[in-house]
């Protein structure tokens, strides 16, 4: 049997930086006004019926070209999500410059500069890889939200990688996070 912190003089509740990084998110919790609570789990056959739903409404040939930046932008945004396992808001401020593609585009490699965790310039990487399931593969919906910019005119090549919408519908240069998405 391995020992436990406890059972081996440790107290990692007692320790200076574990109290001062609590206090510093609780200061930061208090000033935003957010109270942590839990998210609802979003299992993989779930992310499928949803992946297939916005697949659907971009292969309808009816649907104007300037409509489908957000089903592209969604799409590629939820897989990343659901396998990176990083904070959606770390993931909807990421900057075009932190995403390269593995030589063999089995997978992309993140490389965050600032998150909310992330003050002092520190970095924090990540790979994201293909899934088993195709349709929520983070690299074809990825693929696909680009080939999409590309098809609309919208620049990916600097700037935030995922941006939000206007109030008026058009993309802004604001990152897409929760405030991004109440605007609409």
């Amino acid at each position: 049997m391995g020992m436990g912190l406890h059972s081996c003089g440790l107290r990692p509740q007692r320790s200076s930086a574990i109290k001062e990084y609590l206090k510093t998110v609780r200061e930061e919790q208090a000033q935003t006004r957010v109270r942590p609570h839990k998210a609802v789990p979003l299992f993989e056959d779930k992310l499928v019926r949803i992946a297939k739903h916005i697949l659907s409404k971009l292969r309808n040939r009816n649907t104007p070209l300037n409509l489908l930046y957000v089903p592209s932008r969604d799409l590629a945004f939820f897989c990343i999500d659901f396998y990176a396992g990083v904070r959606s808001s770390d993931l909807g401020r990421a900057k075009s410059r932190e995403v390269l593609y593995l030589p063999d585009f089995s997978g992309l490699l993140f490389n965050h500069i600032f998150r909310k965790t992330l003050r002092d310039g520190s970095t924090h990487s990540f790979c994201v890889w293909t899934s088993r399931h195709s349709i929520v593969s983070p690299i074809s919906s990825f693929k696909l939200y680009l080939d999409i910019c590309r098809l609309i005119k919208v620049d990916t090549s600097s700037g935030f990688l995922f941006r939000s919408l206007t109030r008026h519908g058009a993309i802004s240069e604001e990152p897409f996070i929760g405030s991004g998405i109440l605007a609409i």
